[in-house]
Order: structure tokens, then C-alpha cells, then sequence
């Protein structure tokens, strides 16, 4: 494998990754504050599985992102700067961005399943009295 110098700073894919990333995080605060105290129903189902998408947007970019650092070395360190002596502030954000990610499909997985019962209950009961009020065909019409 050749040797490649490393650059001068970070390119310009390495950067959209980041910032998209970021913006992409920030989203998704946004989306769970909107989402935490809407009453069950389509809206908040609506920006739930907004939510989702947005993170395994994150995920797929996260992983992108890492094959592409292992292709495309990191800047060098400014000069007589010693590499033990940098601090590592990613490392444990990374960490906690894992963290949160694992606590997000976990929380899904024990209350998501409950949630979505309870919509798919609210969407039939909606259909119901559509159908009561004639609003809405009845099932026999569509054999």
C-alpha cells in the first residue's frame, strides 16, 4: 500500500459528513421535544417514525463517514505538537452518541411496540365511526 502524507486539514467530504451529521443531530432533538408531549395519535406517529428515519440517516452517514477516514488520513498535528499530548474530546462523544443510539432502539423496542398498538387501535376506532357515520365504506364493499 502506498504512503500517503496526510493532508493539511480535513477535505471537503470529510467536512460534510461532519456538519451534515451535526445537523442531522440537532434534528433530532428538535423532532423528540416536539414529539414527547403530543397525545398518541397520527402526528405523533408521523414525527416518531420522522425520528427514526433521521436516525438511521445518522447511522448510515456515521458508518460512511468511518470508511472513509480509514481510506483518507486525518490532518497532521500543527508542529511540535505531541500527539499524546492532544486531547481526545470525539472520543467519549462518540461514545455517548452510541449510547444514545443503542438507548433509542432499546426504548423502542419495550414501549415502541406499546405505542404502536395503541395508534394502530385509535386508526381502526377512527375507521369505525366513519363507517357509522357513512363517511367511509364498509369492508364487504371492497371484495
Amino acid at each position: 500500500m502506498p504512503s500517503r502524507i496526510p493532508p493539511a486539514r480535513y477535505g471537503a467530504v470529510a467536512q460534510a459528513f461532519h456538519w451534515i451529521i451535526a445537523a442531522l443531530v440537532v434534528t433530532q432533538f428538535v423532532l423528540a421535544n416536539l414529539e414527547v408531549d403530543l397525545p398518541i395519535g397520527a402526528h405523533k406517529l408521523a414525527l416518531l417514525a420522522r425520528h427514526k428515519s433521521v436516525g438511521m440517516t445518522i447511522l448510515m452517514l456515521a458508518v460512511l463517514r468511518l470508511l472513509w477516514r480509514l481510506w483518507n488520513p486525518p490532518p497532521a498535528l500543527p508542529v511540535g505538537m505531541n500527539p499524546s499530548s492532544v486531547p481526545l474530546p470525539g472520543q467519549p462523544l462518540h461514545i455517548l452518541c452510541a449510547a444514545v443510539r443503542h438507548a433509542g432502539h432499546r426504548l423502542d423496542d419495550v414501549v415502541g411496540q406499546e405505542l404502536f398498538g395503541q395508534l394502530v387501535r385509535i386508526v381502526h376506532l377512527a375507521q369505525s365511526h366513519r363507517r357509522e357515520r357513512g363517511s367511509l365504506p364498509s369492508a364487504s364493499h371492497h371484495a
